[in-house]
């Protein structure tokens, strides 16, 4: 039996941010985990060696050469959490684009039967749809322009070089057009204490004498691969990018519309 009962929806906004929290908790902690790792290890432990009887496949690489597979290591790790960055992105901006979706038919769908129908079609939409599509079609509902935008792409074509082409940089993921180059941006929360008119930046444990204020500003940051380099990323580098994806999650439920009427 059809439903034609008139119904009231509700929109979550912590729905919208829930998975790209969840992404960015785990590749926090993983990659920590994985790059502290390679540091404290400063040779293959005796019980993790291959003993007899066990087949393993082996590509042109010394087992002895502890620091190349160590490299190897945080190459891949890198990679695949900046992978798993884009993925919460993508997970995010699909709630978001079915909320704003919902949002803007909101008068529409008066019936469970219409609201049903609706929400599968939104949602078949929102599964084919990468990046760049859904933050253009997400951005005309919003109540202010995303500040993180370009960022974002700029981490989306990351990942995509780095997936697809091994982080090695190509014609294809080229997006400063004027310099030829694959150009990440990123923002940073710079701690620092002025010194004599002088920023210094706190790193590590550092001791402030004469009682200076310790400030805290967002830095807009950036770093440029030019065709045939690859990509490459410090830990420093990748917990920003972290920082960057949380901003973006934030600012996009902060530019959501809020109220039904």
């Amino acid at each position: 039996m059809t439903d034609k009962k008139s119904q009231r929806i509700t929109l979550n906004v912590t729905g919208v941010i829930s998975p790209l929290f969840k992404v960015l908790k785990e590749c926090t902690n993983s990659i920590l985990f994985g790059l502290q790792a390679t540091e404290i290890v400063k040779a293959i432990p005796p019980e993790l060696v291959i003993k007899e009887g066990f087949f393993r496949m082996q590509f042109d690489q010394d087992d002895a050469d502890i620091d190349v597979k160590k490299q190897n290591f945080k190459n891949w790790i890198v990679r695949k959490s900046f992978e798993d960055l884009v993925k919460g992105i993508e997970y995010s901006l699909r709630e978001a684009y079915l909320y704003v979706s919902i949002f803007s038919r909101a008068s529409e769908l008066k019936t469970g039967e219409a609201f049903n129908q609706a929400f599968t079609e939104i949602r078949k939409k929102a599964l084919r749809m990468h990046i760049p599509n859904m933050i253009e079609k997400i951005e005309p509902h919003l109540i202010h322009p995303l500040n993180y935008k370009d960022q974002i792409l700029s981490i989306n074509k990351g990942r995509t070089c780095l997936v697809h082409r091994g982080g090695l940089v190509t014609e294809k993921d080229i997006n400063n057009l004027s310099n030829k180059t694959l150009k990440l941006c990123w923002v940073k929360l710079k701690l620092f204490y002025e010194k004599e008119g002088e920023e210094i930046e706190l790193q590590g444990k550092t001791v402030i004498e004469g009682g200076a204020s310790i400030k805290l500003r967002r830095e807009n940051n950036e770093i440029s691969f030019n065709i045939g380099e690859h990509i490459t990323l410090n830990y420093r580098q990748f917990n920003e990018f972290i920082v960057t994806c949380h901003h973006f999650g934030i600012d996009l439920v902060d530019a959501l519309p809020k109220a039904i009427k």
